[in-house]
C-alpha cells in the first residue's frame, strides 16, 4: 500500500486546524494576526502558526465585480491589516470559515465597516448577534446613509443579495428536444408590435394555490420522487415536478368560438412552491398579439392566484415580480421560443418565474414556471426545476 506524503501532511494540518478552533469554542473566541484581506469582509488570520479564514459578521459588502468592492476591501485591510485583533466567532460558515465579531483593541472592526458606509447590515446573520448588536449593527448602517458615506453616496447603491440575484439572470436556455423530422421556418410576415390586447378569455381557469400555501412544513421531496410534467407543446416537452402536486387540464372556449388548452401543475416540497401552466392556442385566434403580451398576460394570471391564495392560507404576500431578462434564441427557425426572466426582489417572500411563447403554424403555445421560496432563503430543487425545461422543435407543417 502506497502512503502519499503531501496527503499525511495535509491530514496533519487539518487536525492541527481543527485543535486550534475546539480549543477555542470553550472560550468562545480565537487571537491571531490578520495576514491578508480577501474581500470586504473576510479575512486570513495567523493563530498558532495556523492559518484560519474568518468571515465578519452581519458584514455584507459589494460583490467583487460591484462599485466600491475594492474600495471595502482596502478599508478593511487599512483598519487591520498586520494587527493582532480577537474573533469572537459564533460558528463555521458553509465554506469553512470561522464566522464572528473582529474585535481592535475593544473596537467592533464588523460595526465600523457598517458606519463607515462600504458594507450592508446583513440581516440573516441577525440571529447571531446579541440583542445589542441587533440593534447597534442596522443603526450603524443607518447612519453611513444619512451622512452619504462611502458606497451611500450613489443614488440607489444596488445590495450585494439583489446583485447576486441579477448575475443568475444571465441568458438562459431552453434545452430542446432534437427533431430531425422539423423543416425549416416557411416565410412569415411576423407578429405586429405589442398591444394592449383584450385577452380576457385568454387568462383561462384559477390557479389553486391556497392548498400548498397553507401547508406549515411539507416534507422535503427527494430527487427520486421527481417525475416529469407534460407541456402543451410537441412530444417530449416537458418539465421536472416533485411528486404529489396537484395537476389540472382543462378546455376553455374563447371569445369568439374556438378553445385554449389549459394545463397545471401546483406542488410543494420543503418551503418552496412550483407551478406550472401551458396553454396550447388557435394560432389565428392570437396572431395580431405578441408573445410579449400573452407572457404577460400568463404572468398575471399567476400573481392573481398567488394574491388569492396567501391570504385564503392565512399568509402575508405584498410583491411585484420585476422584469430583468428577455431572451431571443439564436436559431428562431428552428425553435422560435422567446422567454422572459422575472425575479422577486425586496419581498416577503424568493423566487424566479420563467416564461415562454412560442408558435407554429397552427398554433400558440405559452409556457410559464415559477419557484416561490417561503422563507426568502435559496433552494437547490428550484433552480433544479427551472433548469430540466425541455421544449420540441417546432414543426411548421402541424
Amino acid at each position: 500500500m502506497q502512503i502519499n506524503a503531501r496527503q499525511i501532511i495535509r491530514s496533519v494540518a487539518l487536525l492541527a486546524l481543527t485543535l486550534v478552533i475546539s480549543s477555542s469554542v470553550k472560550a468562545s473566541n480565537v487571537s491571531g494576526k490578520v495576514t491578508d484581506v480577501i474581500d470586504g469582509n473576510t479575512i486570513n488570520l495567523k493563530s498558532l502558526s495556523h492559518t484560519i479564514k474568518v468571515r465578519l459578521l452581519a458584514v455584507a459588502p459589494p460583490e467583487k465585480s460591484q462599485p466600491y468592492a475594492d474600495v471595502a476591501r482596502k478599508h478593511l485591510a487599512d483598519l487591520i491589516l498586520n494587527k493582532y485583533v480577537v474573533v469572537r466567532y459564533t460558528g463555521i460558515g458553509e465554506k469553512g470559515y470561522l464566522v464572528g465579531r473582529v474585535l481592535l483593541e475593544q473596537v467592533d472592526i464588523n460595526a465600523q465597516m457598517l458606519r463607515d458606509g462600504v458594507a450592508w447590515f446583513s440581516e440573516t446573520d441577525a440571529s447571531d448577534l446579541a440583542e445589542a448588536d441587533r440593534q447597534l449593527y442596522p443603526a450603524c448602517e443607518a447612519a453611513a446613509r444619512t451622512e452619504k458615506r462611502g458606497l451611500w453616496q450613489e443614488q440607489d447603491p444596488v445590495s450585494p443579495w439583489a446583485f447576486r440575484k441579477r448575475e443568475e439572470l444571465k441568458p438562459f436556455e431552453v434545452v430542446p428536444v432534437r427533431n430531425p423530422s422539423a423543416g425549416p421556418r416557411p416565410g412569415m410576415d411576423g407578429l405586429a408590435l405589442a398591444r394592449k390586447p383584450e385577452l380576457s378569455s385568454f387568462s383561462g381557469p384559477p390557479l389553486v394555490l391556497n392548498k400548498v400555501l397553507g401547508v406549515a412544513d411539507a416534507a422535503t421531496v427527494p430527487p427520486e420522487q421527481w417525475s416529469s410534467f407534460a407541456l402543451l407543446a410537441g412530444k417530449g416537452s416537458n418539465v421536472q415536478v416533485p411528486n404529489g402536486g396537484l395537476r389540472d387540464a382543462s378546455r376553455v372556449e374563447l371569445g369568439d368560438g374556438r378553445v385554449a388548452d389549459y394545463s397545471s401543475y401546483v406542488g410543494r416540497s420543503g418551503k418552496t412552491v412550483f407551478v406550472v401552466l401551458s396553454v396550447r392556442i388557435d394560432q389565428e385566434w392570437t396572431k395580431r398579439d405578441s408573445e410579449e403580451s400573452l407572457m404577460e398576460v400568463a404572468v398575471a394570471r399567476l400573481m392573481a392566484g398567488l394574491r388569492a391564495g396567501f391570504p385564503a392560507a392565512g399568509r402575508n404576500f405584498s410583491c411585484e415580480p420585476t422584469l430583468f431578462q428577455k431572451h431571443y434564441p439564436n436559431d428562431y427557425y428552428r425553435f422560435p421560443y422567446t422567454s422572459r426572466k422575472y425575479d422577486f426582489l425586496d419581498c416577503n417572500v424568493s423566487g424566479s418565474i420563467y416564461a415562454y411563447a412560442g408558435q407554429s403554424h397552427k398554433y400558440r403555445d405559452i409556457h410559464l414556471l415559477a419557484a416561490i421560496t417561503l422563507d426568502g432563503k435559496e433552494d437547490p430543487a428550484a433552480k433544479k426545476f427551472l433548469k430540466s425545461l425541455q421544449i420540441e422543435e417546432v414543426k411548421w407543417g402541424e
